[in-house]
């Protein structure tokens, strides 16, 4: 059997990192995804929220590097919980990267690959609750 999830999306908010009681990074993000088809006769869009967790070391290039509104993909596991009476689906990540083009400079250098001019990612919706992951 296989429990695998590849999504490619972009940020909703800078990536947040925390560490657990043992010490352990845990470094949490949000992806949006989209999916447009026909209703109608009039083209929509829908739009998915996700939680990814990487833990250590997995994802500690990606979260420090990675800004709102950039593009990535992220490889890795769903996994449901449950907290204080409510359920929660989560994606535990094992990879990810940012697929947002490095910027250059007028003479052809690399910057530091943050992305200004993304387009707009809306927020999460409020009421995303609680987790164990000290978020």
């Amino acid at each position: 059997m296989l429990n695998q999830i590849v999504l490619i999306g972009r940020l909703g908010a800078d990536p947040e990192t925390r560490k657990t009681n043992s010490g352990t990074e845990v470094h949490k993000m949000r992806i949006a995804t989209d999916e447009s088809f026909r209703k109608n006769d009039e083209w929509q869009t829908e739009t998915q929220w996700h939680n990814v967790v990487f833990f250590g070391e997995a994802g500690k290039h990606l979260a420090a590097s990675a800004k709102k509104g950039e593009l990535i993909s992220v490889v890795g596991k769903v996994t449901y919980r449950e907290h204080e009476g409510k359920y929660y689906t989560d994606v535990v990540a094992q990879r990810g990267r940012r697929l947002n083009p490095p910027k250059r400079d007028e003479a052809g250098y690399s910057g530091s690959g943050s992305s200004n001019n993304a387009p707009p990612v809306p927020g999460p919706e409020a009421g995303d609750g609680g987790n164990d992951y000290g978020f």
